[in-house]
Formats: structure tokens, sequence, C-alpha cells
């Protein structure tokens, strides 16, 4: 194969790799599947743009809890660009023959199958505004896989039997720079007891709404919560619905306390996890609630609740006079 230069948006295979075809050097740890464990960043896009040089950022994976990979790519065509891009994951397999991974996409906590970014000109950095999420379940070695679409390449997966041996495997790995791959470490520190994930829908109307964990019984322990699909418009842009690893230090206490603006029709998942600390007392309750702001102006407002009796003395609240309506809980409660 003679060598030739990319024309279009690649995602890298190593840091050496400037979009030559075929690729040289290792392919398993591409620096642009950016694997971030269970954590949020808070603005990927500029974060990783400046990233792009290095160092490697990726942690390590956490078991049975929400884990968020990033991903990003260049282009490398002379003209403006939209791409998407696609995540898929390989179970423990040494040769990674399309086969094995093609039906198992992850997907982004508002359930899309893709992400997407564009670019303006030549050689600029693209990285999407959200991750992809996973909750792994076992201990077995995965590795990720992506893909990388555009008008100029659809960059349709191979199907079954396409790829039937060794050399057509290595001449699609060095022959593609719209794909990348990246091995994912586990780790089973600090499992949480319980995670749960549940849907939010807002409706077809903009809203108001303040969230927070309330806690009972749980003094020692620790929760978090987090979504991975950013507040797509409005005041708040951007933002994310979370809360990273919080001790609770009170018998009775609200965490996480937010209040978001967030439009009509936003839809996502969220995760919740409470990590217990023995003794576990008797009783303890974790819960997640939705308040509806309510302004004076509402017909509601004589009717809702002023948040200071809703939030826990939360610090936010405390002194409020706003007004608001529980509209949605999701309980967990332990013997």
């Amino acid at each position: 194969m003679s060598a030739t230069i990319w024309n279009d948006v690649y995602m890298r295979k190593n840091f050496e790799d400037s979009g030559i075809i075929p690729s040289n050097g290792g392919w398993t740890s591409s620096p642009d599947i950016i694997p971030n464990g269970t954590d949020l960043i808070s603005d990927p896009v500029n974060t990783l743009i400046n990233n792009w040089n290095g160092p490697d950022v990726g942690k390590a994976t956490a078991l049975y809890q929400p884990n968020y990979f990033y991903v990003r790519a260049k282009n490398l065509s002379t003209v403006a660009t939209m791409a998407k891009i696609e995540l898929f994951y390989c179970p423990s397999h040494l040769f990674l023959f399309p086969s094995l991974w093609r039906d198992n996409q992850l997907l982004t906590s508002d359930g899309q199958t893709f992400v997407q970014a564009s670019a303006a000109n030549a050689g600029d950095v693209m990285v999407p505004n959200q991750p992809f999420t996973l909750i792994p379940t076992d201990t077995e070695h995965h590795c990720l896989i992506s893909r990388v679409i555009t008008g100029q390449h659809p960059n349709p997966l191979p199907q079954d039997g396409d790829i039937a041996d060794m050399n057509a495997l290595a001449v699609y790995i060095q022959s593609n720079p719209n794909m990348a791959w990246r091995n994912v470490e586990f780790v089973s520190k600090d499992i949480p007891t319980f995670n749960r994930t549940f849907h939010v829908e807002t409706g077809n109307e903009d809203c108001q709404i303040m969230i927070f964990l309330e806690c009972k019984n749980v003094n020692g322990s620790s929760v978090s919560f987090s979504c991975g699909t950013p507040i797509p418009s409005g005041p708040d842009a951007g933002k994310n619905i979370s809360l990273s690893e919080t001790q609770v230090t009170q018998d009775s206490m609200s965490l996480g306390t937010q209040i978001f603006s967030i439009p009509k029709n936003f839809s996502a998942t969220v995760n919740y996890s409470y990590f217990n600390k023995t003794p576990v007392q008797k009783g303890w309750e974790v819960n997640f609630h939705a308040v509806l702001m309510v302004s004076q102006a509402s017909d509601l407002h004589a009717t809702a609740t002023p948040i200071s009796e809703l939030g826990n003395g939360h610090p936010l609240v405390a002194n409020s006079m706003e007004k608001g309506i529980l509209v949605g809980s999701i309980f967990t409660i332990g013997n």
C-alpha cells in the first residue's frame, strides 16, 4: 500500500498518527477515545481541544457505576464539515473482527447512538459536547471502537464475513483513519451499594426545576448522581445535572440541591448511587426529588409549597421566599 494523507475527519490511533494511510505504530490506545470514569467534564469542548497534543487524560472505568466516554476528531479536509461519531464495545477478544462488536453500540444519556461536532476550517479539532455512557457489570477486558461518519465518507461497517482472515483485519485497521480503537481498564474500587437509573422528560414547555437527593439514616455514607447530556439551551445551557461522590454528614440532610432552567422536550437518563459505610443504619433512605418552581404569576402559586420546606434546610433554599411543587421522586428505602 502506498502512503497517502487522509482528506477528511479522522481520529488518531496514537499521538503520532497524522492521518497517513496506511497508519503505523500502536492502534489500541487512541487518545481520541477518552474514558473519564464516573466524572463529567464541565467544559468538554474547550478542555479536549486544548489537550489535543497530550498528555493522555483517560481514566480507569469503574464497575457497576455510570462511566462517561468522550470522543474527539480532527478535520483534515479543506472545507467546513460536520461529523457524527459512534462508539462500540467489544468484550474480551484478542482479534477485533467487526462481527464481534458491530451490534454493541453505546448510547448517550439522551438515548442517541451518535454524537456530532462541526469544523469550520482545515485543521480544526472537533469535540462533541456530551459523552457516551456505560455501566459495566463484568470484569472482562473490553475494547472501545469509534466510527466517524461524514458526508464525504459515510464509512459503512463491514458485514459479517467481509473480514474473514487476519490479513483483511490488518488492512482494515491500517487503512481507515475514520476508525479508532482503545482498550479499557476496569477497576472494582468503591463499588456502590446500589445504582439507580431513571428517565427525565420535561414535556412541551420550558420549566425551572429544583433537584436534590434526600438522605436519611445514612450518616457517614456517600451519594452521587449524574446525567451525561448537558442542558441544550437557555440560561443554563451546557450545565450538567450532577453531584460528584459526596459524604453524608448528618442523619437527615439533602445534597446536590440545584435549580435548573430546562427547555421543553429535554429528555435524558439520570443515574444516582449510594455507597454505604458500615454500620448500616435501619430504615435508611436515599431519594431523588424534583420540584417545579412556581412563579407568583402562576395559577399554581396559591397551592405551592415554600421551597424552604422542601429542601431540608439547604443553604440554597433555607431563606428563600420562592415556592414549588414536588412533581417527581425516585425512592430507595432500606430495611
